[in-house]
């Protein structure tokens, strides 16, 4: 099976996506989720990604699912391309036109490539919230459920999802997951992991020369925060007659918590900030 499920379009590594196809590049663009109740930017969208795809030496064709023909057409296809919007009506139009079978058997013959952003990307999970957020069941393709759009101050299908049981994968805009047979990755830019400690929020990124940024998401100043300098063996004792042990790859995680307790200790009631 070979899947691109990104949060926004083609995100920050659209050649992760070109990449799992192989001599056939034929890619049928799907937007029976997309801007609904407006033809015009709808429209225009669809133009929009038809001729971003075609930038990275594929082919794409739009297979309008409300056509007759529409499975002829996909059945052709090397890979699909399926656009976000609203993930029910997208479910359903999948169901109607008879696509989601046959995206599910082709993708368990690996005959096409997945993509799809937003919706696009969600029903593929076992489950996603529908329209009144009533959960709406997906094609059960992967086993956790794609909560796009994920930032600090969004965080609406990581709670639906949390709430409701649901195995899911959050993804901030510019990130994607990878499938590709039995391997599994994420691509685009690390945007971290928020924790809360002593009841702050914190947005932890860890760096690949080892420093810990440390971002304090919920404090007066959503900028100001403080790193932690990579490991090191400096101050680690060992037997003069032995060589000094590696120095450990990363900050375990309760070291850090430990910084930003001693943080948030240091910090000014009056302005917020480390007092002087």
């Amino acid at each position: 099976m070979r899947l691109f499920l990104s949060s926004e379009r083609l995100g920050s590594a659209p050649e992760e996506y070109v990449a799992l196809f192989g001599p056939g590049r034929r890619v049928g663009l799907v937007a029976a989720g997309a801007y609904l109740d407006d033809p015009e930017r709808r429209r225009a969208r669809i133009d929009d990604e038809l001729a971003e795809l075609g930038s990275l030496g594929l082919d794409p064709v739009e297979v309008d699912l409300a056509d007759p023909g529409a499975l002829e057409v996909l059945g052709a296809c090397d890979g699909v391309w399926v656009m976000g919007g609203d993930a029910e009506a997208l479910r359903e139009a999948l169901d109607r036109s008879g696509a989601s079978d046959l995206i599910r058997e082709r993708l368990t013959a690996d005959t096409l490539v997945y993509g799809g952003y937003s919706a696009g990307a969600c029903v593929l999970g076992p489950t996603f919230p529908g329209r009144e957020l009533r959960p709406v069941d997906g094609l059960g393709l992967v086993a956790f459920t794609v909560a796009p759009h994920t930032r600090p101050d969004s965080t609406g299908w990581v709670e639906w999802c949390t709430a409701h049981g649901v195995p899911h994968l959050a993804l901030a805009d510019g990130q994607a997951v990878v499938v590709d047979g039995d391997t599994q990755r994420g691509v685009g830019p690390d945007e971290g992991a928020v924790w809360t400690v002593a009841g702050e929020r914190f947005r932890v990124r860890r760096a690949p020369d080892g420093q810990v940024h440390c971002d304090w998401l919920s404090g007066p100043d959503p900028g100001y925060g403080f790193t932690i300098g990579a490991p090191s063996t400096s101050l680690r004792f060992h037997p003069a007659s032995e060589p000094a042990p590696p120095a450990p790859t990363e900050t375990p995680d309760w070291v850090v918590e430990r910084h930003i307790e001693g943080f948030l200790e240091g910090i000014d009631p009056q302005n917020g900030h480390l007092a002087d």
